[in-house]
């Protein structure tokens, strides 16, 4: 089932999150966070964005969420996304069903568009672009972890096609929350 997150999920959403930290230059954070202080990262996004999970059995096995991509005016109408999923539930479409539920979330919103930044290596290029996104570019050496550079790529998915030429205000996540069906 997928279903808004609730600052009560930030452990569970650790569990996920915190091996990828560790290990991995999936993410670029270095220290895991504490509860509180992811508590408080998914009361915040929430405020505007979509903050979605996918539960079974009341354990979560993966979320996904937007966030602004840049703070001035202009850049009101697109977003940048995240997506983990635990690793013994990678492979079973979760994935791609939460990333296809934010992407309705965000057009529902009134959101043009997508940025995912990851690193561009062939799974995460792959599973990005069968959803639908483009290659937009590439930082080299966009960031250091584990004692080596690393690039940092930036695919874009556009949600409305053709583009409107004069887009409404995009509207909170909470406002139009009921407008979406979150069942898988």
């Amino acid at each position: 089932m997928i279903r808004p997150a609730k600052p009560s999920d930030a452990a569970q959403i650790l569990d996920i999150y915190a091996p990828i930290i560790r290990h991995t230059a999936i993410t670029f954070e270095y220290e895991i966070p504490e509860v509180d202080e992811f508590e408080e990262r998914i009361r915040k996004t929430s405020e505007f964005y979509p903050y979605l999970v996918w539960e079974e059995r009341r354990k979560i096995l993966g979320y996904t969420y937007a966030t602004r991509f840049r703070s001035r005016k202009a850049y009101d109408w697109i977003c940048e996304s995240a997506i983990y999923v635990a690793e013994s539930a990678r492979g079973k479409g979760i994935g791609q069903k939460l990333y296809q539920k934010l992407f309705e979330c965000l057009r529902t919103q009134g959101l043009i568009s997508v940025i995912g930044v990851v690193r561009p290596h062939a799974q995460t290029v792959g599973f990005h672009e069968a959803l639908g996104f483009q290659k937009v570019g590439v930082i080299p050496y966009g960031g250091y972890k584990h004692n080596e550079w690393h690039d940092a790529g930036f695919w874009q998915l556009v949600l409305f096609d053709p583009v409107p030429t004069q887009p409404a205000p995009v509207k909170p996540f909470p406002s139009i929350a009921d407008l979406i069906s979150l069942n898988a």
